[in-house]
């Protein structure tokens, strides 16, 4: 499974939080990139500058008390909404200190791609700094980053799937399974002993980088996960001799 260090960028554009208002505008625009993380003065990621924070200097270039000014909306309802406030206070920065998201959502290197994805859609952002193990700048990674695991050649996917139907015990014996992978969905065919296998199977095929999608017609011996029989009731009635007699069955 890929991890974040296979995706991201390592040729990171950073900034010191001292960093003028006018010179973050100009770096987003010469280097072509959304955000910039912020350092303090021996290295340390103390925030991260988007082009939302800068554009808020914009949207409030009316002033204060304008009447024009827009309203603040949605705010209150989003996650990671912030206060009005705080949006002002931004509004009005001169260094990236002052514009600056902090404290900032990471991942590490190791973190898998997966991971990523779901700490950007909790988060609401589009990019996230990634660090080492002792909390450095290595790199950052953004949403079209993630999705270049879908770019993965359908037969590296096939291999990758075959592989993997290796390793869980008890192993899948190669070849009882057949693996075809067109446009990243994955088709099994073939045959395996009991029924509880086949959800096993098609899980392991849908962890693999670059699949988009899972299609089965595996078929089984066994139906592991059918019905049980109904249980007997405690008492039965016996209609052995005169009468109605009601007995344990294992009388």
């Amino acid at each position: 499974m890929k991890c974040v260090a296979d995706v991201m960028t390592d040729q990171v554009v950073t900034v010191r939080d001292d960093t003028p208002f006018k010179e973050l505008v100009r770096l987003i625009r010469e280097h072509a990139v959304s955000a910039l993380p912020v350092l303090d003065r021996v290295g340390g990621l103390v925030g991260i500058v988007s082009e939302g924070d800068l554009l808020l200097k914009e949207e409030h270039a009316t002033g204060e008390g304008s009447p024009t000014r827009l309203p603040w909306r949605g705010d209150h309802e989003r996650g990671n909404g912030q206060p009005p406030w705080i949006r002002r206070t931004k509004a009005r920065g001169v260094t990236a200190r002052d514009v600056m998201t902090s404290p900032v959502v990471t991942v590490t290197e190791a973190d898998a791609v997966a991971l990523a994805a779901r700490i950007m859609r909790e988060n609401h952002v589009r990019r996230l700094p990634v660090t080492d193990a002792h909390g450095g700048l290595v790199g950052i990674v953004t949403r079209s980053d993630l999705l270049t695991t879908f770019l993965r050649p359908d037969d590296e996917i096939r291999d990758a799937i075959e592989g993997a139907l290796t390793e869980p015990m008890p192993p899948i014996e190669k070849g009882q399974i057949r693996v075809v992978v067109d446009n990243g969905i994955a088709k099994l065919d073939g045959h395996v002993g009991f029924k509880s296998q086949v959800p096993r199977i098609v899980g392991i095929a849908r962890t693999i980088d670059g699949v988009v999608d899972v299609e089965s017609r595996l078929e089984y011996d066994v139906d592991d996960l059918g019905p049980v029989g109904p249980s007997p009731a405690p008492w039965t009635r016996s209609t052995a001799g005169a009468g109605n007699v009601w007995r344990s069955p294992g009388a």
